[in-house]
């Protein structure tokens, strides 16, 4: 049986505002209704900021169950400034019914504020959309 890992990114605010830190969480679980239940190994996630953020470094903090295990940043790909891409690599293992959680921050740049295309814009309707995904082994 394979384990259902699965992931939620969460913002910390609903507004955020140019050149200020903004924190998000992620949070990857593994359900299982079976004890024991599958283990994800060697878990890794990626995110994807909105375009025109950047990551801030020395913000990442990564636990397991609560236990902090790495406060070590990302690897960051801002090759294209409308997708900055974040990869870490946790190094973790996450057992059935466990929850590794990745909270970090992100700084929106001035020009967010500039006119489509490419740019969402900005204003309490601009939505700015990033996603999170996860991979692991089965071993």
């Amino acid at each position: 049986m394979l384990p259902d890992v699965q992931i939620v990114k969460k913002a910390s605010e609903s507004l955020a505002y140019i050149g200020e830190p903004y924190s998000w969480s992620i949070e990857v679980t593994n359900p299982s209704a079976r004890t024991p239940g599958p283990t994800a190994y060697q878990v890794k996630v990626a995110d994807v900021l909105p375009p025109n953020w950047t990551y801030k470094a020395g913000t990442t903090v990564i636990t397991l169950d609560g236990a902090e295990i790495s406060t070590t940043d990302p690897a960051v790909d801002s090759a294209d400034p409308l997708a900055v891409q974040l990869t870490w690599d946790t190094g973790a293992d996450l057992p059935a019914n466990k929850k590794i959680v990745i909270t970090f921050q992100g700084i929106p740049q001035p020009a967010v504020a500039t006119p489509p295309p490419g740019n969402p814009g900005v204003g309490t309707t601009i939505p700015h959309v990033n996603t999170a995904t996860t991979t692991w082994n089965p071993r």
